[in-house]
């Protein structure tokens, strides 16, 4: 059988796991909810639900796959930003894993460390973080600090989540620099933690893990890890990266002046670069890419693929998102959702709707409010420079109307990926560089070009 890489998704939505060989192709896929316990207005994964989760998530690769786990040659992963837990000295969790959407800290955005701290023009040079909220790392510590003062005086160590993985298969208390970066704490360029910023949470240097690149070989898995998950003794694991680069990566934004989008839980737009940080004034987020020396400009919105599952929640029938992509077809396109509206707004226009409307006309109306939030992205981080391509990525692109509309948008070719699972595809292909393999197929180099949609055809029926 042919060797291959196990590669996890840590999502915020769903857990994707899958076995990937050295072709790139998915041997087996499997696919679980995200164990969250959302609480008013806490959002938390138990450490022993995430090991339980994976643990079955790694047997159910097993019982697919005809060689079970034997072939493994490396474990990788990729990850979400700014969720982390605190341990005690003897690696014990203080703390669950507080989600990044997870809004305690709401309250702790506002006080006047912070404030200051995110208009210093310092801070978001260093870190290429624009702004700071209460979704961030850093926020949540401050929170944690002042409500949970006993946790907090007993913590010797911070684990970000990919790291709490990374440490539980080998040991290594180690990070990737995409997650520092959007942590409010790494100076990105100087490749260190900030002594000054670490000190406006009450975080010493010694709780935080070293920082390496994505796809740098960590260690071989511990024996007694092995044993749990059913991987080979000599699999070797590798440093995982930020969900939305690989997921960029995965869908041949590797060079610099490339661009991607992800319409998913949200709309995430990525251009490749050699500057650091993004320009001032575009709202972008920026982080190092795997290769030293280049970086990834990024920006969020919550626009997104959101709307439509909360519309279709708004159905009595709850028709899956195949039969909603169906109902567009022949639409005349006579409704509007204005992208600039808060979520709060688009969401009582859809629930009004949802008794009122032709299903076609919302679901058409919310694929181009989201064309046009992605245009509002591309065109930021694209600046004075042509619009050539964008790489799509996330659920959305399954559509292929909805890819045609954003083409439409953009005035620019739109290209389906050419695999189900372009991030798993994007932080696999970090793990074969490692490992020497030459062979595994990314899309620059796959023939895709026949799905390529370009702007000016007529709409795909």
């Amino acid at each position: 059988m042919p060797e291959s890489i196990l590669a996890i998704d840590f999502g915020t939505s769903y857990f994707k796991s899958a076995l990937l060989d050295s072709k790139g192709m998915l041997r087996c896929v499997d696919r679980v909810p995200t164990p969250l316990i959302r609480s008013g207005d806490r959002s938390e994964i138990s450490p022993e639900t995430f090991r339980a989760t994976v643990r079955a998530s790694i047997r159910s690769l097993a019982d697919q796959s005809l060689s079970g786990l034997g072939e493994v040659r490396a474990v990788t992963f990729c990850t979400q930003a700014n969720t982390f837990l605190l341990l005690d000295g003897k690696d014990r969790p203080l703390t669950s894993l507080i989600v990044w959407n997870d809004e305690r800290a709401a309250a702790v955005a506002s006080d006047p460390v912070l404030a200051s701290l995110a208009k210093d023009p310092q801070h978001q040079r260093g870190t290429g973080i624009p702004r700071i909220n209460h979704h961030f790392a850093f926020t949540k510590l401050r929170w944690l600090a002042e409500h949970q003062p006993d946790a907090y005086a007993r913590a010797q160590r911070l684990c970000f989540l990919g790291d709490y993985f990374t440490q539980w298969l080998t040991g290594a208390h180690v990070t990737d620099g995409s997650v520092a970066g959007l942590s409010g704490l790494f100076a990105v360029e100087d490749w260190k933690w900030s002594d000054e910023w670490c000190g406006h949470t009450g975080v010493t240097r010694t709780w935080l893990p070293e920082v390496i690149r994505s796809g740098t070989a960590v260690g071989t898995i511990r024996p007694d890890a092995a044993a749990e998950l059913g991987l080979p003794v000599d699999c070797l694991v590798t440093m995982g990266i930020l969900d939305q680069y690989a997921g960029a990566i995965g869908v041949g934004n590797s060079q610099p002046g490339g661009l991607s989008e992800t319409t998913g839980t949200v709309l995430a737009t990525v251009r490749c670069s050699r500057d650091f940080p993004a320009p001032v004034g575009t709202d972008a987020f920026s982080g190092p890419a795997a290769k030293a020396g280049e970086y990834y400009h990024m920006m969020f919105g919550g626009v997104s693929a959101s709307l439509l599952e909360y519309y279709r929640q708004q159905l009595p029938d709850r028709p899956d998102f195949d039969q909603l992509d169906l109902t567009a077809a022949g639409s005349r396109n006579q409704l509007h959702l204005d992208h600039r509206c808060s979520p709060e707004q688009l969401r009582s226009i859809l629930r009004d709707w949802a008794a009122r409307q032709s299903r076609g006309e919302v679901v058409s109306a919310i694929y181009q409010c989201v064309a046009d939030a992605l245009a509002a992205q591309v065109n930021a981080l694209a600046g004075a420079l042509p619009v050539e391509l964008v790489r799509s990525a996330g659920g959305a692109s399954r559509s292929r109307r909805w890819l045609q509309i954003k083409a439409r948008t953009l005035r620019s070719p739109v290209l389906a990926p050419n695999t189900d699972e372009p991030t798993l595809l994007g932080v696999a292909s970090l793990a074969a560089q490692t490992l020497g393999w030459d062979s595994l197929v990314l899309p620059e180099t796959s023939d895709v070009s026949a799905r390529t949609l370009w702007p000016n055809r007529p709409a795909i029926q």
